[in-house]
C-alpha cells in the first residue's frame, strides 16, 4: 500500500491532545458499529496528539455506497 500524503490529500483534518491512562486507545465506529483494535500505545500512558484526515465525506453522504466506500480516513 501506499502512503498516503498527508495534508494535500484530505479535505477535513483535526488535530486534538487526549490522555491515554492505560496506554491503550480503542477505535469505535462512528454510530454503534464495531471497534478495532490497535496496537498498545509504545511511549504507554499519558499525553498524546492525534491528527485525523478525512476526504470524501460529504460525498458519501450523497452518493450510493453500496458498492464501496467512497470516504477515507487517516489517524
Amino acid at each position: 500500500m501506499d502512503r498516503p500524503r498527508l495534508s494535500e490529500d484530505y479535505e477535513d483534518i483535526v488535530e486534538i491532545s487526549f490522555e491515554s491512562l492505560s496506554g491503550e486507545v480503542p477505535l469505535w465506529e462512528w454510530g454503534g458499529g464495531g471497534i478495532h483494535e490497535i496496537p498498545p500505545l509504545a511511549a504507554g500512558p499519558g499525553w498524546y496528539r492525534l491528527k485525523y484526515h478525512a476526504r470524501g465525506m460529504d460525498d458519501a453522504d450523497d452518493m450510493d455506497t453500496s458498492d464501496g466506500p467512497v470516504d477515507h480516513y487517516l489517524l
